[in-house]
């Protein structure tokens, strides 16, 4: 599985000009997003979860995860991590394969209804304590 250069800054432990002004792009509209759920009196929750290419290489603790959880703690919103949730370490090239088949269509970074299962499941964990409604 080959990572696009575009998505490459993810998995860089240093960060050129371009990627910071990716970062900085993302984090000017996120501001923008928070100030307007704040305006509404709405709760905001981000949650990140991983690409294809992050379970194949194990990117467990990626940059993307970093900056969203500094900017998380730092704005007091909650965060959801799902690179836990895909992403287990020394699994060989056939589970990682049968990992991503299972949870993402196919050639693609979005979740197939395997994984959107998945996200609800958790979500459905986070947000409410009784559990009464909720299938295995």
């Amino acid at each position: 599985m080959k990572v696009s250069t575009a998505n490459a800054w993810v998995f860089e432990k240093e960060i050129n000009s371009d990627d910071e002004y990716a970062i900085h792009k993302m984090m000017k509209y996120m501001n923008k997003l928070l100030l307007l759920t704040r305006h509404n009196n709405i709760k905001l929750t981000v949650a990140v979860y991983p690409h294809p290419f992050q379970i194949w290489y194990e990117d467990l603790n990626s940059n993307y995860v970093k900056i969203w959880e500094e900017w998380s703690r730092s704005n007091h919103v909650k965060l959801i991590n799902f690179f836990p949730d895909l992403i287990n370490y020394g699994l060989t090239k056939k589970d990682k394969t049968v990992v991503v088949k299972k949870y993402y269509f196919v050639n693609d970074v979005h979740f197939n209804k395997e994984g959107n299962k998945l996200i609800a499941k958790k979500l459905l964990e986070e947000y409410f304590s009784e559990r009464h409604f909720l299938k295995n």
